[in-house]
């Protein structure tokens, strides 16, 4: 048993039961009890965004709130509304003898938009042998609803029956096309079905022939290819990828591998890409030098890749001299000089030699040129090719390029030397190492100029004796141990220019021979 209030709950549960283009039905539940017995009810509707709500009140027994299949369930149409909009609506009930109670929540309810009218005219722009530029006038759309066209052409000298494919040329790129199709007689054409289709993103031309790369100095390429053909002006531009081939590494022995891994690399910005133009050139600029580049022009928008091409950049001159050089005479008649190559990255070359320059006594400053090969690793390189992996001789090969590089000079004793080396290339030199000096030490005279010496020398020796001795009359004055002690003086003499007995009373047996 319901209990007598003065206003009822709001009503429940209402929803939008149906829409058209100029009505809608709500629907709900009468309100929860106990407050009641309700005899009205009170539909309120506002268009979105409008101030003014308009208020329709309905007897609970009045037909038009009535559903049409039987439910305990309401139901009113709101009609005489404008195509197209959106409206809050809210429902209220009024407790006999009493009051409405408060409003249900709001729901949000639509008309339906009308197709619009078909244009009020077509109009020829201007027509080519290819073409028809044609305008229309719009219908009238006072809602601003109308959002596209749909623009059909039909020859009529094609597709004649019992015809039933078409083809349709010289359309665009990733574009959609309606596309309608209708039967027709002598009296006309009859409803049309339509569908739509969309044609393939655009297929980016080739680069058919490889660009041509031409070196320009130690750190640059220039790069030139022939521009594609675009009738359709889709082409943006140009992308050139580069990828570096090292120089033979030394170190990639370690894993027995000779190749390289290079990486394409974006370089540069987008080249335009000019209709009229046919050939383009670009400069690659801030490259390493001497060193092979493959390039490949790529079109903006992941086109496929021309051919590759490749140039190698000149040499710059290097920067470092050798290092660690070194002076040393293994002996008085030989001056050794060693050093050790430059860090690689100072070379800006595939390849360098050395300019040796030297002085030695009074002769005037010489250079000569040595080369940076090496007989073992010449050696080692000929394994290789015949695929005989020697890892004694590759330990043997790399230390030596480890090691320090010599150059040996035959020297006179007792004289001074100045040398000095730097780095060279084809592109220049470096700067010369510090001179260093040396001086070979004192050696023993050959045998032929000491024999000569010395019998000169004894010979007056043993003459001015032999006067001693006899005197001015001839009489003998030095007594033979006199002429002993003198044998032992010229015996030792002979002895410090060589280093044993034999060959030195060789010699003095000789001179007393002459005397």
């Amino acid at each position: 048993m319901t209990t007598k209030a003065n206003a009822p709950l709001p009503p429940q549960d209402l929803v939008v039961a149906q829409e058209g283009t100029d009505f809608f039905m709500v629907s709900w539940l009468p309100p929860y009890p106990p407050y009641g017995p309700h005899d009205t009810y009170k539909i309120r509707y506002q268009l979105l965004g409008a101030e003014r709500w308009n208020e329709v009140e309905k007897g609970i027994k009045d037909p038009s709130i009535q559903c049409p299949t039987e439910s305990p369930r309401f139901c009113y149409n709101v009609t005489g509304l404008e195509p197209g909009n959106q409206y809050r609506v809210q429902v209220s009930t009024k407790i006999e003898g009493g009051t409405y109670g408060p409003w249900s929540s709001v729901v949000i309810a639509n008309t339906l938009q009308v197709l619009p009218d078909a244009p009020r005219a077509i109009h020829l722009i201007e027509k080519t042998d290819h073409s028809l530029h044609i305008r229309w006038v719009p219908p009238v759309d006072s809602k601003g609803h109308i959002t596209q066209y749909r623009v059909s052409i039909i020859s009529l000298d094609d597709a004649n029956h019992p015809t039933i494919t078409y083809l349709f040329d010289n359309l665009n790129p990733e574009t959609s096309y309606n596309i309608s199709i209708s039967a027709g007689t002598k009296r006309g054409f009859g409803r049309e079905i339509w569908t739509r289709y969309s044609t393939d993103p655009f297929v980016i031309p080739i680069v058919l022939i490889a660009p041509v790369v031409t070196p320009d100095g130690a750190s640059a390429l220039d790069v030139q290819w022939n521009g594609v053909i675009d009738a359709k002006n889709k082409v943006k531009g140009y992308i050139i990828e580069i990828r570096q081939v090292n120089s033979f590494n030394r170190h990639a022995i370690v894993t027995k591998s000779l190749k390289n891994t290079p990486v394409w690399q974006e370089i540069g910005d987008v080249i335009t890409h000019d209709s009229v133009k046919r050939s383009y050139l670009k400069k690659l600029t801030g490259l390493d030098p001497d060193t092979l580049y493959f390039v490949v022009d790529h079109k903006q928008r992941v086109g496929q890749a021309s051919l590759e091409a490749q140039g190698r950049t000149g040499c710059a001159a290097p920067t470092a001299p050798p290092s660690n050089v070194n002076v040393a005479t293994p002996s008085n008649v030989q001056v050794r000089v060693s050093w050790q190559a430059p860090i690689k990255g100072s070379w800006l070359c595939s390849n360098i030699r050395y300019k040796l320059e030297y002085t030695n006594g009074t002769n005037p400053r010489r250079q000569i040129d040595l080369p940076r090969t090496n007989h073992l690793w010449i050696k080692w390189m000929r394994n290789v090719a015949e695929k005989q992996w020697n890892k004694k001789l590759y330990k043997k090969t790399y230390f030596y390029f480890s090691a320090s590089i010599e150059h040996l000079f035959d020297s006179p004793s007792n004289t001074k030397w100045i040398v000095r080396i730097r780095t060279e290339n084809d592109a220049g030199t470096s700067d010369w190492s510090k001179e260093l000096e040396i001086t070979t030490a004192e050696g023993q005279l050959p045998f032929r100029k000491l024999l000569f010496l010395n019998t000169i020398l004894l010979f007056y020796v043993l003459l001015h004796t032999r006067k001693a001795a006899l005197g001015q009359n001839g009489q003998r004055l030095l007594t033979p141990g006199r002429s002993n002690r003198v044998m032992e003086l010229i015996l030792y003499h002979i002895s410090s220019h060589f280093h044993d007995r034999t060959m030195s009373e060789f010699v003095l047996l000789h001179i007393l021979c002459k005397v």
